[in-house]
């Protein structure tokens, strides 16, 4: 009897760390794959900062291949897209995220911007005003209004929604070139000059550095001319064939961006 009563206190305590040993395996599993998600979503988003939407698509697609669910980097993917102009896929991702979470301001705020960008003025609307009434703090849905504003030629009621965008997301270049472009229109030239410096220095000298072969930094010059701003823009590259790499065979001829 007593050795019946070791061997089987000895198989339950078996089983019973054998069972626990088993449990604390599956949390650290799941803990390292929250964490790997985690860096994961982490990297994504400053490839999409740094406008590095290549890379940024890739990380995002990554992590949905491996959970589809992830509301994070549907969200992350759709305004990727969004950034591309492939306004159908931004607008699916931003959809599936609203047909689970209908109280997700960030994926309305998504969605009204795609559907901005294809000219409809009235569902862009209804999309930002739904998002402000979640999240009052939502700054693309005050800058889709914003910019409604801008397109309709309300030029003070767009400077005003695009300062307070800027002031609440001041990580997003987008805001800053649109507070410039409306602070401009409505004849706030000091202001729109301070944007658009405020762009080239943190916005287009980074984009250049991380998508340009050969390039070295740059530096944006400006002065005031009456009452004009005047901005000298100068570029520094590795060699002359660098230079050809990124500007082609009229290389003397400036390569400005359109948005500029």
């Amino acid at each position: 009897m007593k050795l019946f009563l070791k061997l089987g206190s000895s198989i339950r305590a078996y089983s019973s760390i054998t069972r626990t040993g088993s449990l604390v395996a599956v949390v650290l599993v799941l803990c390292v794959t929250a964490f790997g998600n985690e860096k994961a979503l982490h990297q994504a988003q400053k490839a999409l900062r740094t406008g590095d939407y290549q890379r940024a698509e890739q990380l995002f697609r990554e992590i949905l291949q491996k959970d589809d669910s992830d509301a994070e980097a549907h969200l992350g993917l759709s305004k990727t897209l969004l950034k591309q102009q492939r306004l159908r896929e931004s607008f699916e991702h931003a959809a599936r995220v609203i047909a689970t979470n209908p109280l997700s301001a960030e994926a309305h705020a998504i969605l009204g911007s795609a559907i901005l960008a294809t000219g409809d003025f009235r569902l862009s609307l209804e999309e930002f005003r739904t998002a402000l009434n979640i999240d009052d703090n939502q700054a693309l849905a005050v800058a889709g209004l914003a910019m409604i504003d801008f397109y309709e030629n309300r030029n003070t009621q767009a400077v005003e929604k695009l300062r307070r965008a800027v002031s609440m997301d001041e990580e997003e270049p987008d805001y800053v070139f649109s507070l410039g472009q409306a602070a401009a229109r409505a004849e706030k030239y000091q202001e729109a000059a301070d944007a658009y410096e405020r762009f080239l220095r943190e916005t287009l000298f980074a984009g250049l550095r991380a998508d340009v072969y050969g390039f070295r930094g740059g530096w944006a010059l400006r002065r005031r001319s009456g009452d004009e701003e005047e901005f000298l823009v100068m570029t520094l590259f590795e060699s002359l064939d660098a230079v050809r790499a990124f500007a082609g065979d009229d290389y003397e001829t400036p390569v400005i961006e359109p948005s500029a």
